[in-house]
């Protein structure tokens, strides 16, 4: 799983692979059981910034591109670490991912054949 978000994350952010490897090493190590067992739901608004969090990374864009202020991005992730229980936001975007919030963005190739290369 790891090489594929490794991958998958290059792929989507133009971003060299020895700088992802250090964040998806915080994704790839285990979760305590109590907070992947926490239900706490997240609102439409979270879901979406978890989305962008994951897909750009960079709060300041994801502000930019909700036309909010970098702060109010804060404030939502915030919450969300709140409710999963963690304080990173990487390990917040593999719960998320895990929970079915968020998933993994279709390559090139899965497009084109309609499954994974």
């Amino acid at each position: 799983m790891k090489k594929e978000i490794i991958r998958v994350h290059c792929t989507v952010s133009n971003m060299p692979r020895q700088g992802v490897s250090v964040g998806v090493d915080a994704m790839t190590t285990e979760i305590p059981d109590k907070t992947a067992q926490q239900g706490a739901k997240l609102t439409p608004t979270e879901i979406t910034v978890i989305r962008l969090i994951w897909e750009i990374g960079n709060a300041s864009q994801v502000a930019s591109n909700l036309c909010v202020s970098k702060r109010t991005v804060d404030f939502h992730m915030n919450n969300i670490m709140r409710k999963f229980n963690v304080s990173s936001r990487t390990v917040a975007c593999r719960i998320a991912l895990e929970r079915g919030y968020i998933s993994m963005p279709e390559t090139s190739a899965e497009s084109k054949t309609g499954r994974r290369a």
